[in-house]
């Protein structure tokens, strides 16, 4: 083989990589990490798709001022998500090391929980009986329709 046809060859797999190098972080920052845009919504922001317009827009800002609360509680439960899967799938189990990252995932969920139902506490005060109601519906509806991803 030539030299120029080696150039050539590695200038191809080069751009090559730094394109799917460049293709991965953008499409990581315009949707997420998780793959889905949810990731960034507030918390319970999904209950309000059931009111009124008007009512929607006051519920998703009361919802969106808990962000800066939100964002540190999902990344220590996605943390600790994938701290339980390092543990479950590491060659030499070690029951220790999956106990304290399920208890590190008790204790962020736990935080979470604690969030959003101080988030609906407050949303609810504002709320009528039926537009309560409708909230309670849009959480039902959520968790029954809530997967548990596979990977494999």
């Amino acid at each position: 083989m030539s030299r120029t046809a080696v150039l050539s060859l590695a200038l191809a797999v080069s751009l090559t990589i730094n394109l799917l190098v460049l293709g991965f972080v953008i499409g990581r920052n315009s949707v997420g990490s998780e793959g889905t845009a949810e990731r960034r919504a507030a918390p319970m922001e999904w209950a309000a798709q059931k009111l009124e317009p008007g009512t929607q827009r006051l519920v998703r800002q009361q919802l969106r001022k808990r962000l800066r609360e939100v964002r540190p509680i999902r990344r220590d439960m996605q943390a600790a998500k994938r701290a339980v899967q390092r543990a479950i799938t590491a060659d030499e189990y070690s029951a220790k090391e999956l106990e304290s990252a399920l208890a590190e995932l008790r204790d962020a969920s736990a935080r979470y929980q604690t969030l959003i139902h101080s988030s609906l506490v407050q949303v609810s005060q504002g709320l009528t009986k039926e537009q309560r109601i409708a909230v309670a519906r849009a959480a039902i509806d959520r968790a029954q329709t809530t997967r548990i991803p596979r990977d494999q």
